[in-house]
């Protein structure tokens, strides 16, 4: 088995967190006085990144973007309810028992371990960082570097599994490859090596 390490995204990836998201964002315009675009528009910005999305919206309400990704921030942390993809805690368990380790790389708060508590599988993930750790957000590679480097871990054995393009990114820049995962098929094309619709796709990916 060539990867015997994956990383993986929080928001978009192991919990389908994108309606809560939006939601955040739809909210964060409500208090500028300026109407939202559609939900779908907000989600295709949101794909890209959270400062993408967020820079258009100071450049259509005429507010510092620095002054709506605090509003932002604040919705965001209040929206805790989200499922995981179907599918997850079944992936994570047999991809472990199959002898493949975990790792979590986040852009949301350590709040995040939390759901992976509930739902049974945080003591499958050897290592995390979250937003709270401080690294600078992806697709810079600093937070996959630093896991590396305390895990002693080879680059070339490790995978990034994500839903956005700066996710692959990241895991490219420390040496890593990287897996799309894409139920909505946002990306016909990515640098990543392949591209999955679901989780069960991961597990026969690896033969688990």
């Amino acid at each position: 088995m060539k990867y015997l390490h994956l990383f993986w995204d929080f928001d978009g990836t192991l919990y389908n967190s994108y309606p809560q998201i939006v939601r955040a964002l739809r909210r964060t315009y409500e208090t500028t006085g300026h109407s939202a675009p559609e939900d779908k528009v907000l989600l295709e910005r949101m794909k890209n990144s959270g400062f993408y999305a967020l820079s258009l919206a100071s450049e259509e309400t005429g507010i510092d973007v620095q002054v709506l990704r605090s509003r932002y921030t604040a919705f965001h942390a209040e929206e805790t309810e989200f499922p995981p993809y179907e599918g997850m805690v079944n992936c994570v368990k047999r991809l472990s028992e199959a002898g493949v380790s975990h790792y979590l790389y986040t852009h949301r708060d350590r709040k995040a371990l939390w759901h992976l508590e509930r739902d049974g599988v945080a003591h499958l993930f050897q290592d995390a960082v979250t937003s709270d750790d401080g690294f600078p957000m992806k697709p810079k590679p600093d937070a996959l570097l630093a896991m590396i480097q305390r895990n002693n871990l080879k680059p070339e054995q490790c995978l990034m599994i994500g839903d956005r393009e700066i996710d692959i990114l990241s895991g490219n820049g420390a040496g890593m490859d990287g897996l799309m995962f894409d139920p909505d098929r946002f990306y016909p094309e990515s640098t990543a090596i392949s591209s999955v619709c679901s989780m069960e796709e991961i597990v026969r990916l690896f033969g688990a």
